[in-house]
């Protein structure tokens, strides 16, 4: 003997059906948005740096973020966009003035624990040398505003060599006896 169904059971079990499907459908959607926004940060420097709030992984982002924004600029530069060029690198200084400030906040000693310090220090440095490279390629009327911004990235470079590498105090005999 078969077990008969009335119609209207049928009508709810179809309906239970389309909407798990859809329920289920719609959590599917929602992860694979979610893994897509995530591998997008991962991707993107620019959005991992904003998204990060510890100042060593920041410092660490920015040291390979700042070289290729500077590279960004120059070849802004080579397409006659020197307004944007100079506001990216004026962002830069910005974020590598902000992330500095943010690593000394934390009362770390650099030489000892020199995580993020290098690491920012290293894309300093090599970001003035692409700027260099930018600023030397400019007409002469054209290079005070791009010098300015190297000038403030060499300061930032210049105190971060002093706490990585502090001068040693030489130890003097006393000669006086």
């Amino acid at each position: 003997m078969a077990l008969r169904t009335s119609p209207r059971t049928n009508e709810r079990t179809h309906l239970r059906f389309a909407v798990a499907c859809a329920a289920f459908a719609s959590l599917l959607a929602a992860g694979a948005f979610a893994q897509g926004r995530d591998s997008r940060e991962k991707n993107n420097p620019e959005a991992q740096y904003d998204a990060e709030s510890n100042p060593i992984r920041r410092a660490k982002i920015l040291g390979q973020l700042a070289p290729t924004e500077v590279t960004a600029a120059s070849d802004e530069i080579k397409s006659d966009q020197n307004d944007q060029a100079l506001a990216r690198l004026q962002r830069v200084r910005d974020q590598v003035n902000e992330t500095f400030q943010a690593l000394n906040a934390m009362g770390v000693d650099p030489v000892k624990h020199s995580a993020g310090f290098r690491e920012l220090q290293i894309g300093v440095r090599e970001s003035i040398r692409r700027l260099d490279d930018i600023v030397f390629a400019l007409p002469v009327d054209d290079r005070p505003p791009f010098e300015e911004v190297r000038t403030d990235l060499n300061n930032v470079e210049t105190s971060l060599i002093d706490l990585l590498f502090p001068p040693q105090q030489k130890k003097h005999k006393d000669k006086s006896s």
